[in-house]
C-alpha cells in the first residue's frame, strides 16, 4: 500500500487510515455504547432484536442491563 501512495509518510497516513478505518487512537472521541444505545436505539429494537435474553426487559434497562430494577431483575436473572 506505501508503495502505491506518492509521498508515503507512515506517520501521518497511517494514522489517517486508521481514523477513516474507525480503527486506533482518536483522542477526545469516546464512543459510549450506553449513549449510542440511546441516542440510536432509544426504544431498544435492535438490541432485542441481536441479544435474545433482553427481548423481555423494560427499555431503561435494555441500554443497562446490568442494573435492572423492578420486574427486570426477574427478566434477567438468568441463575435457576
Amino acid at each position: 500500500m506505501a508503495d502505491e501512495w506518492a509521498g508515503w509518510t507512515a506517520g501521518v497516513k497511517g494514522a489517517a487510515t486508521q481514523w477513516v478505518a474507525g480503527t486506533g487512537i482518536r483522542p477526545g472521541r469516546v464512543l459510549d455504547p450506553v449513549t449510542q444505545a440511546e441516542r440510536y436505539d432509544p426504544d431498544g429494537i435492535h438490541v432485542r432484536r441481536r441479544v435474545p435474553e433482553l427481548r423481555d426487559v423494560g427499555d431503561p434497562a435494555v441500554d443497562e442491563p446490568w442494573k435492572p430494577t423492578g420486574t427486570d431483575r426477574a427478566a434477567l436473572d438468568h441463575t435457576g
